[in-house]
């Protein structure tokens, strides 16, 4: 076999998980070889133009795209040929803590060097705790998750803003609680979160806020443990101030396919191979190899065949006789509805991009807390005075309450596609395999992102120079400053320059 056809590693699927993965073996000097039969990056992550996204689901709506399925378009929409390009519409978009495992990856190791973000305005919860419609804007307010917040709310009574300060002064702090005698943290694994809350005298309104404003919980407050709710409390309030006041980051011009290309960028630079849009004909294994065959010169000739001794793959993509995707039975249980509302107004005319909460309404016992996106054209993901508002939670009724009380008046909305979504479960064989997991359904990037670095740590044989048993090892190098690079090579020039000149003297 020809040699450039005998790689380290074959990479299958260009979804960030996969992405991230190519990107590791490619800076530690593993050659590479990625591909796809899509020609798109992204994966389930990916992002689509607006004819893309109103044909997705085929004729019936039931025809699947990595997970995601039972679409039902909605609506009247009309777009010029510029604008219906200027979408860049994902079906599962995330959201960056600004403290988080993401942001120290992307700025430790230069990744984030030339991708674009932008700080969320806010985030924003629903306190009409009646569940009633109708009520718009008027009745959102911003998370009060900050000292400032609370002293400034003017829908909060002083009672409750005393209470507020004390659980931030006592609580949120780890050493401070301590000093204070709160519980350890069997009592924590113990104790639920909305127990928690009321022992502090967090009841009703200000429950929900830092149960599903700030600790970002979807479910029932009381599944929750304490120590589980106190986590991602923190993990929100130590993400205010890094880069403004709002614990969020969002990615520009489709966030997820743009991660993800970022990423296979930095494969490419250190020699990774792409080859995308063809179709996966085989992939079988002999011995410690296995061979990839792709059609690359149309159905009439034979696959293309390259080997590695280890391969990488996406649980959507289905690979003859390794990963089949495993979406039936689809459990409705399993299933996290979700829905992109295109609106001509926002929510709030202070607030065009910012995350928004309607709470379940304390009277129903089914109902759940539903998060809702809201995108505009800073982003880059719509045209100029257009709105994207995506909704998840974990029932189609959840997702109809939180758009009808946060966009009450109909003549605003132009268009809203439901649809639902099941995280892709996949059997796979032999030795040398590693199934990335599928993107979950929730918002913060670092639950698809840090489970993969583990298990690609975990599972990946050290090489040569690398750090030995019990030291730490490095995921992704950082790679270089080209800016730096560019200094000290004009440096260079210059000394060169004037040695050149000294010595005609």
């Amino acid at each position: 076999m020809d040699p450039e056809d005998q790689f380290d590693v074959i990479v299958v699927g260009t979804g960030l998980a996969q992405s991230l993965v190519a990107a590791a073996h490619a800076r530690r000097g593993d050659k590479v070889l990625h591909v796809s039969p899509s020609g798109a990056y992204g994966g389930a992550l990916a992002s689509f133009t607006w004819p893309e996204f109103v044909a997705l689901g085929g004729e019936d709506g039931k025809e699947s795209f990595a997970g995601f399925s039972d679409f039902e378009h909605h609506g009247t929409a009309e777009f010029s040929d510029r604008d219906a390009r200027a979408f860049a519409i994902e079906l599962c978009p995330k959201l960056l803590y600004c403290q988080s495992a993401v942001v120290d990856l992307f700025s430790t190791t230069g990744v984030g060097r030339h991708l674009d973000f932008k700080l969320l305005e806010g985030s924003f919860i629903h306190l009409n705790r009646t569940g009633t419609t109708g009520a718009g804007a008027a009745a959102t307010e911003r998370v009060p998750a900050s000292k400032e917040d609370v002293f400034s709310s003017k829908t909060i009574s002083l009672m409750d803003k005393r209470r507020l300060m004390k659980f931030f002064n006592t609580n949120l702090d780890p050493a401070a609680a301590a000093a204070a005698g709160a519980e350890g943290e069997e009592g924590m694994e113990t104790t639920s979160f909305r127990e928690y809350l009321h022992a502090n005298d967090l009841r009703d309104t200000l429950e929900d806020v830092f149960a599903y404003g700030v600790a970002m919980l979807t479910g029932d407050s009381s599944k929750a443990t304490a120590s589980a709710g106190l986590a991602r409390t923190r993990k929100y309030l130590s993400a205010l101030g890094r880069f403004g006041n709002s614990p969020f980051l969002a990615s520009m011009y489709g966030g997820g396919s743009e991660l993800a290309q970022s990423l296979c960028r930095v494969a490419a630079v250190y020699g990774g191979v792409y080859i995308l849009g063809r179709p996966i004909a085989s992939l079988t294994r002999s011995g410690d190899t296995w061979t990839l065959g792709m059609q690359l010169d149309g159905p009439n000739h034979p696959p293309h065949a390259f080997t590695a001794p280890r391969v990488v793959v996406d649980p959507t993509v289905e690979l003859p006789g390794l990963v089949t995707p495993v979406e039936s039975p689809k459990i409705e249980d399993e299933a996290t509805h979700m829905a992109v509302l295109v609106t001509r107004a926002p929510v709030r005319d202070d607030a065009k991009l910012a995350l928004f909460v309607v709470p379940p309404p304390p009277t129903d016992a089914t109902a759940h807390a539903v998060q809702v996106l809201h995108m505009c054209a800073d982003l880059r993901v719509c045209p100029e005075s257009t709105y994207l508002l995506h909704a998840r939670g974990t029932s189609r009724a959840d997702i109809d309450r939180a758009l009808e009380l946060l966009v009450p008046k109909a003549e605003d909305r132009v268009h809203v596609t439901h649809f639902k979504y099941w995280a892709a479960r996949a059997t796979a064989a032999g030795e040398g395999v590693l199934v990335v997991p599928a993107p979950g359904a929730g918002i913060d990037l670092d639950d698809d992102v840090v489970p993969v670095i583990e298990q690609w740590l975990e599972s990946t044989p050290r090489k040569e120079g690398e750090a030995g048993e019990g030291e730490e090892r490095v995921f992704l190098a950082p790679l270089p400053n080209p800016d730096d690079e560019q200094v000290i090579n004009e440096a260079q020039r210059i000394l060169d320059a004037e040695g050149s000149s000294s010595k005609g003297e």
